[in-house]
């Protein structure tokens, strides 16, 4: 098949560096790996995490499946394809920052094709709402063995991602940090430059290889977001070995592989303090098993996802 993401909204369009364009990439390279043309169809690309094929900027007439990437993309999407091209959209999260849950359920209703989740909240919701959707998981790069910690547990190393996006939750975790103070270590990665004084390990736009290695060093990974669609960085957190601290927000991106047998899951601040000062490293195992069985590896979820295009 020929298949095409498209993200070629005039502001929301494009690529960054960022976990959403990153896992657009890594799927259109699998799906390439299973015998597909892929093409990403944008307007700028400034992701530099690691090389890639060229993006293009109109869709080729001989497109076979269009997938949006955005909600901001859906309606110039339908208007964009070629006749007989299959239609989908693919949420990864529900944008709710280009436009209210009003104005998505009014965009989705419309939309003639099928929509993909890459979370069970969004589905939910949506099925609320009378809109059919199914989970499609972008999937992980799995590993069989836990690797050696480099940490003692009586230290805590305490691990997040640093955004200062409404919807990350930094605001959260600042609150924990209040609580804790400098009774435990903290270290951070994001993509923006940190204006905080609190981590004794920073890294912007780390590469793949580096962010591994600082979560080898953490012992807790803390999960702040108020919103998102499937939170990576905690499953990638767990599959290095870290304990898992979560809101309990539904809609934080991590209800699909954190539970209480999973991961520490906090009602407040107070309660999420002592779960890092108290870890349980009885639960990554745990963790690691439903990330294997239930998320499952990027292959596994571009081959379901290839059944969904036909």
């Amino acid at each position: 098949m020929n298949i095409a993401f498209y993200g070629n909204h005039f502001y929301y369009g494009g690529l960054a560096n960022n976990g959403g364009s990153r896992t657009i990439l890594l799927s259109a390279e699998e799906l390439r790996k299973l015998g597909h043309r892929v093409d990403v169809v944008t307007h700028t690309d400034r992701f530099t995490w690691f090389k890639h094929p060229k993006v293009i900027r109109k869709i080729a007439k001989d497109t076979d499946c269009l997938v949006a990437i955005s909600i901001s993309d859906v309606g110039i999407m339908t208007k964009a394809a070629p006749k007989g091209c299959k239609l989908f959209y693919w949420a990864r999260p529900m944008e709710f920052w280009q436009k209210s849950e009003r104005k998505c359920l009014k965009k989705l209703k419309n939309f003639p094709g099928k929509i993909m989740c890459n979370s069970r909240w969004q589905v939910n919701w949506l099925n609320e709402h009378g809109i059919k959707a199914e989970v499609f998981f972008s999937g992980q790069d799995l590993e069989d063995k836990v690797p050696k910690r480099q940490h003692a547990n009586k230290f805590p190393i305490v691990g997040v991602q640093y955004s200062t996006k409404p919807r990350k939750g930094w605001g959260n975790f600042k609150r924990i940090v209040d609580i804790l103070g400098t009774s435990v270590r903290y270290v951070g990665f994001g993509s923006e430059k940190c204006k905080e004084n609190i981590f004794s390990i920073y890294l912007r736009n780390p590469g793949r290889d580096e962010l591994t290695d600082l979560y080898r060093r953490m012992s807790v990974f803390v999960c702040c977001s108020d919103l998102e669609g499937f939170y990576n960085p905690g499953v990638e957190a767990a599959m290095q070995g870290c304990v898992i601290v979560a809101n309990n927000n539904s809609r934080n991106g991590c209800m699909d592989y954190c539970t209480p047998e999973t991961a520490h899951i906090h009602l407040s601040p107070v309660t999420a303090a002592e779960n890092i000062l108290n870890p349980d490293f009885t639960k990554v195992d745990k963790m690691r098993d439903i990330i294997k069985t239930k998320i499952g590896t990027r292959k596994q979820n571009m081959e379901r996802m290839i059944e969904c295009l036909k």
